[in-house]
């Protein structure tokens, strides 16, 4: 795996191109009205939609049985954050999957650009806790970072985390 993907391809003077994608480290980039039409907007890989992490790091762990290796994106700090680039402004929706361990709720306040853009809570009981969050995003580069308090428990394990774009309507 060679890193996150971005949402978007582009080329000067051309479309952009859009991921699609089910596997966890691979992707196809397509024109944006053929991914309309073949209703693939939410297909993406595990960890897509963004180009870069600051302290989440990946960690590949080992197949159970005849499984493929879990892999996950791991935040042992307090901080951690993505950028993504967006060709126009417009509504995103971020879309995650956390493996926890422990009883405790963490809370994770979520910040792009530097403004609050909300929290998540996962419920307080082990196993997978799923969540989505809308943010309005600006053309151009973004960065949003994850957030929990000092002494708030054990890392947090990613094993889903994808940026994409909202869809707002019948064309996307």
């Amino acid at each position: 795996m060679s890193g996150p993907m971005p949402l978007f391809w582009e080329q000067p003077g051309r479309e952009p191109y859009r991921l699609v994608g089910v596997a966890a480290g691979g992707g196809l980039y397509l024109p944006p009205s053929r991914v309309h039409t073949l209703g693939w907007e939410n297909r993406l890989p595990a960890f897509a939609g963004w180009t870069g992490p600051e302290n989440l790091t990946l960690r590949i762990e080992a197949p159970t049985a005849l499984s493929p290796p879990l892999i996950a994106r791991v935040m042992t700090t307090t901080a951690a954050a993505v950028q993504f680039s967006m060709p126009a402004a417009g509504r995103m929706q971020l879309m995650g999957t956390v493996r926890q361990s422990s009883l405790a709720v963490v809370p994770l306040r979520l910040v792009l650009n530097g403004e609050p853009a909300g929290q998540v809570e996962f419920a307080a009981s082990p196993g997978r806790g799923d969540f989505e969050l809308g943010l309005s995003c600006p053309a151009g580069p973004n960065r949003l970072e994850f957030r929990r308090e000092a002494g708030s428990g054990e890392e947090i394990v990613f094993t889903r985390l994808i940026i994409n774009r909202r869809p707002a309507g019948p064309a996307q």
